[in-house]
């Protein structure tokens, strides 16, 4: 039965044959799972907010309706918050939509996630290369005509407070402690942590150094893999809270408040799959395949979401979304 599956999973040191032993449970799942489809060339994310409709973000260009979403749990599809006609991503805490328009001078503009409300406005001069913003501060790496890459910090006016230099390969945010900004793209081995404020460099902590460390967006805690086990650590501290078997291309997506529950993404020779997982069992439960833009759980870890592309048209996205128990068991789908 099911709880024998549990039992049976947790005490697997193969992550692959566990996820084997679950698939009866994913079909469930995946069968029941409610679903929206949108034409879109770009991104379509998804976030599940405290009252547990999604937020959905579809980017600009290539959709047919660009713009920010609300899908509460009682409807039977998404309503439009705002249209946001350039190309959009949330920042690295899921907080703030951030749009990016390009021309002689680009122009970022930050809505707030939760209603689009207008919460900033900067225009640069150079090319916009990466950004995230954490409450009242702005990070931007950008590269002027002529000059290396620069990391530079703003207020949400505009006003530029702090600058420095950063590697050609960015990937940027914020800490998930708010403390420091991050090149999350370390290809280029160059300096990678700055302080807020000043951008004066950060030396790395030993643990940050062990392994792979990869970071999970809205997440206070970062994903650590070495030697076969995938570890759910703390990010101020380093101590690890859940470690359980995994392949080294499992990508945790998103977790719940406490990190015990995530929803991962493994990119696999016969495509892309997406499940449920409870880190502190092993359990895990297979959400779907195909070609998966982004996944999100709840604080809680009891419901999912996750956007596919495939379908009649190229440039079609799925968006899905589903309930689980904490045994791993679809109870209700709203």
């Amino acid at each position: 039965g099911l709880l024998t599956t549990k039992r049976y999973c947790s005490n697997l040191v193969n992550a692959l044959i566990c996820r084997t032993v679950t698939t009866a449970v994913a079909l469930l799942l995946a069968s029941h799972a409610f679903a929206w489809t949108v034409r879109s060339r770009e991104l379509v994310d998804v976030e599940i907010s405290a009252s547990d409709s999604l937020t959905i973000l579809v980017s600009a260009p290539g959709a047919e309706s660009p713009g920010l979403y609300r899908w509460k749990s009682a409807d039977a599809a998404p309503v439009k918050i705002c249209d946001i006609a350039a190309p959009a991503f949330f920042s690295f805490n899921r907080r703030t939509v951030i749009e990016r328009v390009r021309g002689e001078i680009n122009t970022l503009r930050l809505y707030d996630a939760t209603d689009c409300a207008l919460t900033g406005q900067i225009e640069i001069k150079g090319r916009v290369i990466d950004a995230d913003v954490r409450e009242s501060r702005v990070a931007i790496a950008v590269q002027y005509p002529g000059e290396e890459p620069a990391l530079e910090l703003y207020t949400l006016q505009g006003k530029r407070i702090a600058t420095t230099v950063v590697g050609r390969n960015v990937e940027l945010g914020f800490a998930p402690d708010g403390k420091s900004i991050l090149n999350f793209d370390l290809s280029d081995a160059t300096h990678a942590m700055w302080q807020v404020r000043s951008l004066a460099p950060v030396a790395s902590s030993r643990w940050m150094n062990t392994g792979e460390l990869t970071f999970i967006p809205g997440s206070k805690y970062v994903k650590q893999y070495a030697q076969g086990a995938l570890s759910i650590v703390q990010w101020s501290t380093g101590k690890p809270r859940y470690v359980t078997a995994a392949l080294r291309t499992v990508r945790v997506r998103q977790l719940s408040r406490d990190g015990q529950y995530g929803v991962i993404h493994e990119r696999l020779p016969q495509g892309d799959r997406v499940a449920w997982i409870d880190f502190a069992t092993g359990v895990r439960v297979l959400l779907g395949e195909g070609s998966v833009d982004h996944a999100a759980i709840n604080a809680n870890g009891s419901r999912v979401a996750w956007s596919v592309r495939g379908g009649a048209a190229a440039d079609e996205v799925t968006l899905k979304r589903a309930t689980v128990n904490p045994n791993g068991i679809v109870s209700e789908q709203h």
